[in-house]
């Protein structure tokens, strides 16, 4: 198995019919689909590098994780950051993997390690509770924190009681 990076615009077109191909035999939501992606990159991806890495076996793709490097300044201070293409304007965001899922989830981790772009965090945000993924991305990932929380609120019995608080 290979990895394969897609940093070119005109690259990541030419893949919508393996991309779909791939989805059609794995978990996914829309969120996850080349059209979904290729809009939010052709509206958003300004002043962002895309990062879309293939995971290859025998000419087919069997993975997919659909990133992008940007830099932030905050505060006067640069910091990079490698995050789902989709962020922040997806619901979802997930690897997109049909076969061999902790194989393919460890190359990309380790793909993204060797990057030369200058990263000072990954940010995979919004990937669903009940992604296929989770178990295996604390196995293969050096040094990776687990943030699983999402955030509520407990609400009064009433909507008066609402009014009233």
């Amino acid at each position: 198995m290979k990895i394969i990076e897609i940093n070119d615009y005109d690259d990541f077109l030419s893949l919508e019919e393996r991309w779909t191909e791939v989805l059609q035999r794995c978990t996914h939501n829309i969120f996850s689909t080349w059209e979904w992606l290729q809009t939010g990159w052709k509206h958003f991806g300004n002043y962002k590098k895309l990062v879309l890495l293939l995971a290859e076996e025998h000419n087919k793709i069997i993975g997919i994780a659909p990133l992008m490097y940007s830099v932030q300044t905050i505060f006067g201070l640069r910091r990079g950051k490698i995050e789902f293409m989709g962020a922040p304007y997806s619901d979802y965001n997930n690897f997109i993997i049909a076969e061999k899922r902790e194989e393919c989830l460890k190359l990309f981790i380790d793909y993204i390690y060797s990057l030369p772009e200058k990263w000072d965090c990954i940010d995979l945000l919004d990937i669903p509770e009940n992604a296929e993924c989770l178990p295996f991305l604390a196995k293969v990932s050096k040094n990776l924190t687990m943030i699983h929380e999402c955030p509520h609120m407990q609400l009064p019995e009433s909507y008066e009681k609402f009014l009233m608080g």
